[in-house]
């Protein structure tokens, strides 16, 4: 069986995670994901919305969404080379939950070194 990918450039803008929760929504299903495809589209919102956050500069973000046997796994690439960190929770600081959130519903995640920056990926599986 062929490997299912899609990939596409979003451009540097906080209406890219709107576009990118629109694509997994409509992916997922069509790849026989349906029961991740909630999870995956908030998931891939915070991935979008953290590399615009941190990564200034960049004119724009690939996103890659691989079909995998258990499920799906999701990149993104940005030009800065800081690799992302689970922040502490704080009532006084509105911001920094969502690589929370993606470790809450992702089965593992991380990132690599990327053309001077990094890729941040997340594996979502099917339960």
């Amino acid at each position: 069986m062929a490997q299912l990918r899609a990939i596409v450039d979003l451009p540097a803008s906080s209406r890219s995670a709107a576009t990118a929760r629109a694509l997994v929504c409509a992916i997922l299903p069509a790849w026989g994901l349906e029961p991740i495809a909630e999870d995956a589209a908030l998931v891939v919102s915070e991935m979008v919305a953290n590399a615009v956050q941190h990564a200034p500069g960049s004119a724009s973000h690939e996103l890659e969404i691989v079909r995998r046997s258990r499920g799906v796994r999701i990149y993104i690439s940005d030009g800065s080379p800081a690799v992302p960190v689970v922040a502490e929770l704080s009532q006084n600081r509105p911001h920094g939950r969502g690589m929370r959130v993606i470790e809450e519903l992702s089965s593992s995640w991380g990132s690599d070194e990327h053309h001077g920056g990094k890729r941040v990926w997340v594996d979502l599986d099917v339960q």
